[in-house]
């Protein structure tokens, strides 16, 4: 028997609230692991609550999506800077862009400031708990969203983020600044998580489309993350470097920058070959319902 669309966004939500359980308890993970599986997590549960907006008294929702958004934006800081330290030490140990004593320095500085961002959330927020307990208080009630959610909201709000996330590729004129590049990979991010509702109901098509979500938002990631560790570097760590140093630091993330735009104009096109009304028409025939919905091309 095929799950519905329905009985799917609640199994999803349910794996989620699992998943999250798991790493707020697991002793044997990193720290740093257990931060960044919990937050994709929290970011699949939002999007998947994103089609709970459509309900006439949505205010329990939007209660729930709140802490979770307060939750992940408190994580952000420990996961940016264990990135920026990754980061940092791939484009510059063992090559000769900057003096060896800096690489030294900074690497170290980044270092320490993740461990502190760890300290935080373990010692003085005891965060994990914190975490835990907001998750099992939603896991006792998504069992009874199935009785109020529709395929029509679902629909609804996959064409709506489809929507959002073409205008937001139309507006951009293929000048693609990394701050525009992250809006989009935020709604891409979204419409892929939702894509996980429906997928049965035209299993090729799905999986064609989110083979082309994974290999987008893969490159817009790392042009964010990339963009994070540039803004991190000038703000905090500029004075550690003179002039020249700082010239070939940003001339690095810039060609990295250029590298993932390079390829990006093609894949976008590809993905956005339907224009909005064309990818409405073909989820509700999908869906076998028939709900308008505003286009904004």
């Amino acid at each position: 028997m095929i799950e519905s669309s329905e009985d799917r966004v609640i199994s999803l939500l349910l794996k989620q609230t699992r998943k999250i359980v798991y790493f707020c308890d697991a002793g044997n993970i990193s720290t740093n692991m257990s931060v960044h599986e919990i937050r994709k997590s929290i970011k699949r549960i939002r999007a998947l609550l994103h089609f709970f907006n459509y309900l006439p008294e949505i205010e329990p929702i939007v209660d729930e999506n709140h802490k979770l958004r307060k939750i992940a934006r408190a994580l952000t800081e420990a996961r940016e800077s264990y990135v920026n330290h990754s980061l940092f030490e791939k484009h510059f140990s063992n090559k000769q862009f900057l003096p060896e004593k800096k690489v030294r320095l900074i690497t170290a500085k980044l270092a320490e400031e993740n461990h502190k961002q760890i300290r935080i959330l373990i010692s003085e927020k005891e965060y994990f708990n914190v975490i835990k307990n907001v998750i099992l208080n939603l896991k006792q009630k998504i069992r009874s969203f199935n009785k109020i959610i529709t395929a029509e909201y679902i629909q609804n709000d996959i064409i709506e983020t489809y929507i959002e996330a073409y205008s937001l590729y139309k507006n951009s004129y293929g000048l693609y600044s990394s701050e525009h590049l992250h809006k989009i990979r935020i709604k891409l991010k979204q419409l892929w998580y939702q894509f996980e509702a429906i997928k049965t109901n035209q299993p090729k098509y799905f999986s064609a489309k989110t083979r082309q979500l994974n290999d987008i938002t893969e490159i817009l990631g790392t042009d964010h993350d990339n963009y994070i560790l540039w803004l991190h570097i000038n703000r905090n760590l500029f004075q550690y470097l003179n002039k020249e140093e700082q010239k070939v630091f940003e001339n690095l993330i810039q060609h990295q920058h250029e590298l993932a735009v390079s390829g990006l104009s093609i894949k976008l096109k590809q993905f956005f070959a339907e224009k909005s009304e064309e990818f409405e028409m073909r989820i509700t025939s999908y869906m076998g319902n028939s709900i308008p919905v505003k286009t904004t091309d």
